[in-house]
């Protein structure tokens, strides 16, 4: 079996890409936790910190994944983000496959971040 094979058998849910983002956004999960489920994670601990820090009293943050596509060891689909101050329009994110797990790409995951007051620079 290919890497890619196994990519494609092991391709997560909706609701296990839904969860993996409301993880990200979580009051009540540390910073260290979430910079374990995305891409190159270390190097947005702070900016983890600070979008945690901010969101502790913002109210609810919802994710729909809609019809996510595999491509190898990458995952596609559009989200759409509701919070208290509105729906955004949906927005196409990435999840790779880093040791078996199906993390946040770099790219979606300061797209969150930039979204949550803490951009990536």
């Amino acid at each position: 079996m290919t890497t890619s094979e196994a990519a494609v058998r092991a391709a997560p849910t909706t609701d296990e890409l839904t969860r993996s983002l409301v993880l990200l956004v979580a009051p009540d999960v540390d910073a260290a936790t979430k910079v374990a489920a995305v891409e190159n994670g270390q190097a947005r601990l702070a900016n983890f910190e600070t979008m945690t820090a901010a969101l502790a009293n913002y109210g609810e943050i919802t994710f729909e994944v809609a019809g996510p596509t595999v491509a190898g060891e990458t995952v596609s689909a559009p989200v759409t983000i509701a919070t208290p101050r509105g729906t955004a329009a949906p927005t196409p994110n990435t999840w790779v496959l880093i040791d078996g797990d199906w993390k946040l790409s770099e790219a979606s995951t300061c797209q969150l971040l930039a979204m949550g007051q803490a951009p990536c620079v």
